[in-house]
């Protein structure tokens, strides 16, 4: 669940945001439907931590936030709001925006097993729509002194562990797997994470959805070069991306 912190993050992003647009785009602030006229971003924001359908998980509340910031403006304002809201989005979400199309797709080929599922998102909203789903992450969501956000119930593992654990998952879930780690450091040979490459390793079924880009920023070299040995792509799904990426929803079946 998304916590008041998040909350106020989020609320105060938008505020700065979009008075930056008007400050870049000469934009009045009545085109931008700013906050004094009450757009549907801050009461969605506002009803997250107690609306009962965001609970159950009725809906899929991260698209719908995402497509109401700077709803009715140019697409360069959105993008622009989109880009400077987009680490507190991931804070309180995750880092690829699930639509209903990629969800709907992904369901129908459980049981999954998740691996860096970060606080669960993804995970909740396919647990909601009856999928049978383990998750899990390097890291635990956040100690239970602190307000974090946990959306879906989180196994702490490594690619081997949870491999290890769901031994039946038909489908690996990978969103936004970790790619280039040394991103700052421009003298320096790309050092990558390994985190990918394992996950597909250790994984027997018969499927692999890979959220995210075939870019540097995900994965490896040796991650896309074992996905494409002995996986083939059956679809690419478009979703909605937060500025400047643009993932989309990769589903691949194991080659006979």
């Amino acid at each position: 669940m998304i916590s008041r912190r998040n909350v106020g993050a989020l609320t105060r992003a938008y505020a700065a945001s979009m008075q930056a647009a008007v400050e870049r785009f000469g934009t009045s602030r009545k085109e931008l439907l700013v906050i004094e006229d009450a757009p549907r971003f801050l009461e969605l924001a506002e009803a997250l931590p107690t609306r009962d359908r965001y609970v159950r998980g009725a809906t899929n509340v991260f698209e719908e936030v995402v497509t109401s910031v700077a709803e009715g403006s140019t697409p360069a304002v959105r993008a622009f709001v989109l880009g400077t809201m987009r680490v507190h989005l991931i804070d309180a979400f995750a880092f690829a925006v699930p639509n209903g199309r990629a969800l709907k797709r992904i369901a129908a080929l459980g049981p999954l097993v998740e691996v860096g599922c970060g606080s669960g998102y993804w995970a909740r909203c396919l647990s909601d729509m009856g999928t049978q789903l383990a998750a899990y992450d390097k890291f635990e969501p956040g100690p239970p002194e602190e307000p974090h956000v946990c959306h879906h119930p989180t196994r702490k593992g490594d690619p081997a562990f949870a491999m290890e654990q769901e031994p039946g998952a038909r489908t690996l879930l990978l969103c936004w797997p970790v790619g280039i780690v040394n991103m700052d450091e421009v003298d320096e040979a790309p050092r990558f994470s390994s985190m990918g490459s394992e996950a597909l390793s250790a994984f027997g079924g018969e499927h692999v959805v890979f959220v995210g880009e075939r870019s540097q920023s995900f994965g490896s070299p040796e991650f896309f070069a074992h996905l494409d040995r002995e996986f083939k792509l059956l679809e690419r799904i478009a979703i909605p991306n937060l500025a400047p990426w643009k993932d989309s929803v990769w589903v691949y079946r194991r080659r006979s």
